[in-house]
C-alpha cells in the first residue's frame, strides 16, 4: 500500500507539473500483484477536485510527500466525512468542560460530607480524667488571703500537660492584636501559658466599623482565644486583672459567679505580659454618657441597633419634621481613621441600601458630621491623602467640621466651637439623633494602679512606660512586660546612656563630669545607643558630623556636658510610637521571638555575660519598630500612606478592592476569612441586613414559650420583664445592695445614673458596669444627706435626660449603740438620709417621673446607646387610670427591721426604716393616679459593708433565722427591682 501511495503521489507531481490532468503507474504495486485493479479515472476524479499545490521553499519533503487525510479518505473508498460547523464545536467543548466541572464540584461535595459525617462524635465518656487536689480547691495566700490558682483542671488529664506544668509560668492579661500575635509565635515548649481576659475571642478591630453597618457580620471579626491557644497548649481564664502583686509574683483577678457573687483570685506568673489594650479618652467633655463608642463588638451591635431604630422611627407618619430630621442627624466626633471608616461606611448605608428599602424622602432628611479638632482629618497621614479624603467627603455631602472641639453632648444636640479663619472662637449646635466618640486612647483601670503603684517610675498619663525590650518600668527586670496600646516604649537615650557613663565612671574612681571622650570613645557611645535604641539608628549615620557640630570649644573631645547635649537632640527627634494594631502585632511577634530566645540561651550563660543583670539584652535585641504604612476607606474609594517609601496611592474601586485584600490577607485565621469573603459576597448579591441584632442575639426565645396576647400587650417572659432602655437612677448605686441593684439594671440593658456622696466609688462602678454592659452605668456623685445636693441631682438629671423611668431610693446610713449611749445626734443623721431625703429627692424628680409615665419623653430617643428598642417611652393605650400600661416606678429600699423587733440595738435605723414603708404607703395612694407607682423592699441581710461585723461574728444565726437558711444574693434583690420595674411589676 505505501509503494502505491508513493507512486500515485509522484505521478501526481509529475502531471501537475506538465499540466496534464491524466497520470500512470510508473512500477507496480503490491496491490497489482495480488491481482487487484484499481481504475485510473478514480484518480482524474479525484484531482479533478482538488489539485495538490506546489510545494514552498519552506516545505520539507516529508510534508510534501505525506499524504493528506482527504486523499487517504479517497483510496480507502469510504465516503469524506463532513466537518463540524464552530459552533458545535464550541457546544462539544462547553459540554465537556461544564460536565468536567459538575463532576469536580460533586467530588467536592461528596467528600465534604464525608469529612462532615466523622466530626460527629457518638461517644458520651473519655475515660477517668485526673484532676489535683489544688485545682478543686485552691490553697490560699499572698497579701490578701486569696485563692491562688497554681494548677488548673487540665494540668493532669495527660503526661504531656503534667510535663508542661512544670515549664515557666506566662501569663498574658488580654486578648487583643500583640497577645494573638505572641501565642501565634511562640514555642509550645517552652513555657506554661495563660490567657486572663473577660473576653474570649480576638477581635479584628481593624474591620469593626464595616460591622457596625452590616456590611461585615460580627462573627466574622472575632476568632475563640481557645483556638488560638490550643497551638501552645495554653489555657484560658475568663476574669478580669484587677491588681499585679509584684513582690509576690501574682496577679489578682475577679469574676462574677453563678449566683451574682464577686470572686477574687490570685494567679501566680514567672513572667506577665500586659495587653488589656486602652479606654476612649472623654478629655472632660460633659455628656459622653449620651455617645457611643466603637472599641468592642458590643459596640459595634449598638450602634448598628441604634441606626436602624432611628431610620425605623423617622418614618413613622406621627414623627414631626423636625424630629425626623435630628433623628436623621448623624455625628462623629474624631476625624482619625476609626471615625473617618465609621462615616464612610455609614454613607453607605444610606446611599445604597437606604433609597431601596425605605422611602426615598429619608434620603433628602438625613446628614452625617464629622468634627475634627485639627485642621484636616487622617491628620496622622500625608496631607495629599487628608486633602483627596476632604474632597470625597464634599462630593458625598458628609460635612466636615475641621477646627472644631466639642463642648458638650446632650441627648438630643451636640455642643461645640470652631475656629473659623481669622482666629475667633464661635460655638455652635447640632441636632442629633446619634453621636460617635472616637477621639484619643487612655488608660484602662488595671494600668492606672499599676502607674500609682510604680510611682515615679511611671510619667505619662496615657501608659505604662516601658524600655526598648517591653520591660514595664520600675519592675523586676525581665519579669513583666507591657505591649499594645497600654503601653508606650520610652526612649530617654540621654538619662540611659548619661547614668550609665556615671556609673561607669564611678566604677574606675573618675569624676563624670570632668570626663573627656575622644572620638574613638564617642563611635563606641554611639554603637551602644543604637544597640539599645534601635529607633535612634537613623539619627546617628553621620558621627563624624555630630562630634564636630557638638564639640563646642574645638577641643577634639566631648566633655559630660556636651555628649548630655548631643543625646537630647537625638530623644527630641524620636517619636512616640503610633496606638494601632500594627504596632502592637510587631510587638507580640518580637516578645514571642525572645522568649524562645531566652528559653533556649539563658540556662547556658555566663556571669560575664550579662551586663547590669541585663538578661533580656545579653540573649536578644531591643525592639524596633517598622511602619509598614496607613490605610483607610473613605466610602468606594481607599488611601494608602506609603510615605516611608515614598508612595501614596489613592483611588476607586480597585483601590477598595486592594484596603479588603490587605486586612483578608491579615486576618488571623482561615475561618474569618472564610466568612468574611462571605460576607463580601452577601452584600454584593443581597445587599446589608437591615435588623436589630439585639432581636435575635440577645432573646433568643425560650423553650417551651408561650407567647399570647391581653388586648395589645405581649404577655411573653421577656416582654413582661423587659427593662431595656429604661432610664434608671440608684442612689447608693456604687457600693452594697446599690450597687447589687444597678448591676442587675445594667445587665438587662437598662441605662443607670449611679448617685453616691464617693465620688471614687462612683465612677468605679459606673465605668465597671459599662464594661460588662450591655446597658450603660453614668456617675453622678452627689451627697444626699444635703437637701441642696438632692436639688442639684435632680437638676443635672433634668438637664441630661427628659425622662426618669424608675427611681431607686437606696441611699441610707445606720448607727448601733445601747439604748443608755445612743447619741442624739445618730438620730438626727440617720433619719434625714434614710427618710427625710427619700421624700425630698422624690419631690424633686416628680415631673422626670410623670413624664415617663405620660411618654412625654420620647423625644430622648437616641440617648440610652441603643440598648432598648425605645418603647418604654412610648405611651401605650390602656384602661388603667394615670400612667398607661407602662408606669414609672418609685422602688425604696426598706428592711425587715423595719418590721420586727431587730436583734440589735439600732434604734434610729429601725424607725426611720418602719417611717419609710408607711411613706411608701401614703405615696403609692398619692402617685398612682399620676402614672408612679411606689413600691418598698423589706430586705433582710445581704453581704455587704454595713453587714460585715454581724456577719463576722453572728454569721451562722443570722442564716439559721432566715427561711431560707441563707444570706441573700446580689440577684434576689436585683431580681426584685426589675420585675417592680418591668410590665410585669
Amino acid at each position: 500500500m505505501s509503494t502505491l501511495r508513493g507512486a500515485v503521489l509522484a505521478s501526481a507531481s509529475r502531471a501537475g507539473r506538465r499540466g496534464s490532468p491524466s497520470f500512470a503507474l510508473t512500477s507496480p504495486s503490491p496491490l497489482s500483484r495480488r491481482g487487484t485493479t484499481i481504475q485510473s479515472r478514480q484518480f482524474v476524479n479525484l484531482f479533478r477536485s482538488k489539485q495538490p499545490r506546489a510545494p514552498s521553499a519552506r516545505s520539507t519533503a516529508t510534508q510534501w510527500l505525506s499524504p493528506s487525510h482527504e486523499t487517504a479518505r479517497a483510496i480507502s473508498g469510504r465516503p469524506l466525512p463532513q466537518r463540524r460547523s464552530g459552533f458545535l464545536n464550541f457546544a462539544y467543548r462547553s459540554a465537556a468542560v461544564l460536565g468536567t466541572g459538575i463532576g469536580f464540584l460533586g467530588f467536592l461535595f461528596a467528600a465534604f460530607f464525608i469529612y462532615d459525617a466523622t466530626t460527629y462524635k457518638e461517644s458520651i465518656t473519655f475515660g477517668d480524667c485526673e484532676v489535683s487536689a489544688a485545682a478543686l480547691d485552691p490553697p490560699k495566700g499572698g497579701p490578701k488571703n486569696l485563692p491562688i490558682i497554681e494548677a488548673l483542671l487540665d494540668d493532669d488529664e495527660s503526661e504531656e500537660a503534667r510535663q508542661n506544668k512544670e515549664k515557666p509560668r506566662l501569663v498574658i492579661l488580654g486578648g487583643g492584636w500583640g497577645s494573638v500575635a505572641l501565642l501565634k509565635q511562640l514555642n509550645p515548649d517552652d513555657y506554661h501559658v495563660t490567657v486572663i481576659s473577660p473576653k474570649n475571642y480576638f477581635l479584628f478591630t481593624p474591620m469593626l466599623p464595616s460591622a457596625t453597618v452590616g456590611t461585615l457580620e460580627m462573627r466574622s471579626l472575632v476568632e475563640p482565644i481557645r483556638r488560638t491557644l490550643s497551638r501552645v497548649r495554653g489555657h484560658y481564664l475568663r476574669a478580669s486583672a484587677d491588681d499585679v502583686e509584684f513582690s509576690h509574683k501574682l496577679v489578682e483577678c475577679s469574676q462574677v459567679d453563678a449566683q451574682g457573687k464577686e470572686v477574687r483570685f490570685y494567679v501566680p506568673y514567672d513572667k506577665l505580659v500586659i495587653a488589656v489594650g486602652s479606654v476612649t479618652n472623654p478629655h472632660g467633655v460633659k455628656g459622653l454618657e449620651n455617645c457611643f463608642f466603637l472599641k468592642d463588638i458590643n459596640d459595634a451591635r449598638m450602634i448598628r441597633n441604634q441606626v436602624i431604630k432611628n431610620m425605623e422611627l423617622a418614618c413613622l407618619p406621627t414623627t414631626k419634621d423636625e424630629e425626623r430630621k435630628r433623628l436623621l442627624s448623624f455625628v462623629v466626633s474624631g476625624g482619625g481613621p476609626t471615625g473617618v471608616e465609621f462615616a464612610a461606611e455609614l454613607f453607605d448605608l444610606l446611599n445604597e441600601d437606604l433609597t431601596k428599602r425605605f422611602p426615598r424622602v429619608l434620603r433628602n432628611e438625613i446628614s452625617v458630621h464629622l468634627i475634627q479638632s485639627r485642621s484636616h482629618i487622617l491628620n496622622t497621614y500625608d496631607e495629599t491623602l487628608s486633602r483627596y479624603a476632604e474632597e470625597k467627603f464634599a462630593r458625598d455631602q458628609i460635612e466636615v467640621l475641621t477646627n472644631s472641639r466639642v463642648k458638650e453632648v446632650f441627648p438630643d444636640k451636640i455642643a461645640f466651637t470652631q475656629k473659623m479663619d481669622d482666629g475667633t472662637i464661635v460655638t455652635k449646635e447640632i441636632p442629633a439623633g446619634f453621636c460617635l466618640w472616637s477621639t484619643g486612647v487612655s488608660q484602662a483601670a488595671l494600668c492606672k494602679r499599676i502607674a500609682a503603684k510604680l510611682g515615679p517610675a511611671q510619667n505619662n498619663r496615657h501608659a505604662l512606660e516601658t524600655d526598648t525590650h517591653l520591660r514595664v518600668n520600675g519592675t523586676p527586670l525581665g519579669d513583666v512586660y507591657a505591649i499594645g496600646d497600654c503601653a508606650t516604649v520610652q526612649n530617654n537615650v540621654a538619662d540611659n546612656i548619661v547614668s550609665f557613663l556615671r556609673g561607669l565612671a564611678f566604677k574606675h574612681g573618675k569624676d563624670p563630669e570632668k570626663l573627656e571622650l575622644h572620638f574613638s570613645d564617642w563611635r563606641n557611645v554611639a554603637a551602644d545607643v543604637k544597640r539599645r535604641f534601635p529607633q535612634a539608628v537613623s539619627h546617628l549615620k553621620r558621627l563624624d558630623k555630630l562630634f564636630a557640630q557638638f564639640d563646642k570649644d574645638q577641643s577634639g573631645t566631648l566633655s559630660f556636658g556636651e555628649l548630655r547635649e548631643l543625646l537630647k537632640q537625638i530623644d527630641s527627634k524620636l517619636t512616640s510610637l503610633p496606638a494601632t494594631a500594627q504596632r502592637a502585632n510587631q510587638q507580640g511577634i518580637y516578645l514571642a521571638h525572645k522568649f524562645n530566645k531566652l528559653a533556649r540561651c539563658a540556662p547556658g550563660l555566663r556571669v560575664n555575660d550579662v551586663r547590669d543583670g541585663d538578661l533580656d539584652g545579653a540573649c536578644y535585641k531591643a525592639f524596633e519598630y517598622h511602619h509598614l504604612g496607613s490605610l483607610a476607606y473613605i466610602g468606594n474609594s481607599a488611601v494608602f500612606d506609603l510615605s516611608h517609601k515614598g508612595l501614596n496611592l489613592t483611588g476607586g474601586l480597585w483601590a477598595v478592592y486592594a484596603w479588603r485584600s490587605v486586612y483578608f490577607a491579615q486576618s488571623v485565621g482561615v475561618r474569618t476569612r472564610v466568612l468574611m469573603a462571605m460576607d463580601w459576597a452577601k452584600r454584593g448579591l443581597f445587599g446589608r441586613d437591615l435588623i436589630n441584632c439585639h432581636l435575635i442575639a440577645n432573646h433568643p426565645p425560650l423553650e417551651g414559650e408561650v407567647r399570647f396576647f391581653y388586648g395589645s400587650v405581649k404577655m411573653d417572659i421577656n416582654s413582661l420583664f423587659d427593662v431595656r432602655g429604661k432610664v434608671v437612677l440608684v442612689t447608693g448605686g456604687a457600693r452594697g445592695i446599690g450597687r447589687m441593684i444597678s448591676d442587675g439594671f445594667v445587665a438587662n440593658g437598662a441605662k443607670v445614673y449611679i448617685a453616691s456622696r464617693d465620688a471614687a466609688a462612683c465612677e468605679k462602678a459606673a465605668a465597671e458596669l459599662s464594661a460588662r454592659g450591655p446597658g450603660l452605668a453614668v456617675a453622678i456623685p452627689a451627697d444626699l444627706a444635703s437637701k441642696e445636693e438632692c436639688e442639684r441631682l435632680a437638676a443635672e438629671l433634668a438637664r441630661r435626660e427628659k425622662r426618669l423611668d424608675v427611681l431607686v431610693n437606696n441611699s441610707g446610713a445606720a448607727w448601733g449603740a445601747p439604748l443608755d449611749e445612743f447619741p442624739d445626734g445618730q438620730w438626727s443623721r440617720v433619719l434625714t438620709l434614710n427618710l427625710h431625703r427619700v421624700f425630698t429627692l422624690t419631690q424633686q424628680l416628680l415631673p422626670l417621673l410623670e413624664a415617663a409615665a405620660a411618654g412625654r419623653g420620647s423625644g430622648s430617643v437616641g440617648n440610652d446607646r441603643g440598648a432598648g428598642t425605645g418603647e418604654a417611652s412610648r405611651p401605650e393605650s390602656s384602661n388603667v387610670k394615670g400612667g398607661g400600661s407602662r408606669p414609672a416606678a418609685v422602688i425604696n429600699i426598706g428592711s425587715i427591721d423595719a418590721l420586727r423587733v431587730s436583734s440589735v440595738e439600732n434604734y434610729s435605723y429601725s424607725a426611720a426604716k418602719a417611717g419609710l414603708h408607711h411613706l411608701g404607703r401614703v405615696l403609692s395612694q398619692r402617685l398612682g393616679p399620676r402614672g408612679v407607682t411606689v413600691n418598698t423592699l423589706a430586705c433582710g441581710p445581704f453581704d455587704t459593708k454595713m453587714m460585715a461585723a454581724p456577719l463576722r461574728h453572728f454569721r451562722d444565726a443570722i442564716e439559721d433565722a432566715n427561711p431560707l437558711g441563707r444570706i441573700g444574693r446580689p440577684a434576689d434583690v436585683a431580681g426584685a427591682c426589675i420585675f417592680l420595674a418591668s410590665r410585669a411589676g
